[in-house]
């Protein structure tokens, strides 16, 4: 793998990277070549991050070509390791952003929810919380359609008779007696549930507003107003609801002793 000065210019240059100036003498031609790149980079803007991270994704490929070589292999982990440290797990050929949200338990959520499909959702949600909002809030919103149409399929209905994503969710909560007309008045605690199962509710139709806003699907009205942390909340909520959903279903259809 080699890491000479063309190589690292052409690494840089054809991510897009801007050469800046390095603020202090760096001693070695290649690190302080590599600072100048750094030094370029708008470290706040996600289109500069972006840049970087198909830089790195670059490095990661090539080094996984090597890792035959003990060497090679020992600097790989090394160098994801630091990444992780940073937010950022290696998959395959790309650097997914963790940004905090743990959406990978979803997969593993014990129904015969579609696997490809999820993944999908989660691997979009990923790459664009920090790069995107938007697309990540309309992601967000595609996974808990996703989600909702699988509790009707499972029940035997036809998830097409409802017409849009709230109504979805709203009935399938009724088809897992998590509707709030269903719970008993007199069950301890049902106050605090029903407030609970009514924020989450609101969850769909907040999460539907802001991407008929901004998101994707059928174009965004507004350019922008959405920032990362945004994202997260939205993401963060949706995980929620959707996971609860998942695993009431599988306690539903569980066997029961």
């Amino acid at each position: 793998m080699s890491t000479t000065l063309g190589y690292i210019t052409d690494l840089f240059d054809s991510s897009d990277v801007p050469r800046g100036t390095a603020s202090s003498r760096i001693s070695g031609a290649r690190r302080g070549l590599v600072e100048e790149y750094y030094a370029g980079v708008d470290w706040t803007s996600p289109i500069d991050l972006r840049k970087i991270i198909n830089a790195y994704e670059q490095v990661l490929n090539r080094a996984q070509e090597f890792q035959s070589d003990p060497y090679y292999e020992k600097e790989l982990k090394k160098l994801t390791a630091l990444l992780h440290r940073d937010g950022y797990v290696f998959e395959g050929t790309r650097l997914i952003p963790l940004a905090g949200i743990d959406l990978k338990a979803l997969e593993a959520a014990p129904t015969g929810v579609d696997r490809a499909s999820l993944r999908d959702h989660i691997r979009r949600i990923e790459q664009n919380v920090d790069a995107d909002p938007a697309q990540a809030i309309g992601s967000a919103k595609e996974l808990v359609e996703t989600v909702a149409k699988h509790v009707l399929v499972q029940f035997g209905e036809d998830p097409e008779q409802h017409d849009n994503v709230p109504q979805l969710v709203k009935h399938s909560m009724k088809l897992l007696d998590l509707s709030l007309e269903n719970l008993p008045q007199a069950k301890k605690g049902a106050e605090s549930i029903r407030q609970i199962l009514a924020g989450l509710g609101q969850i769909v139709g907040g999460t539907a507003e802001l991407r008929n806003l901004y998101g994707t699907g059928h174009g965004r009205t507004h350019s922008g107003g959405l920032q990362a942390r945004h994202a997260r909340l939205v993401v963060g909520a949706a995980g929620t609801l959707v996971r609860f959903l998942l695993d009431t279903l599988d306690a539903r259809k569980r066997p029961k002793p």
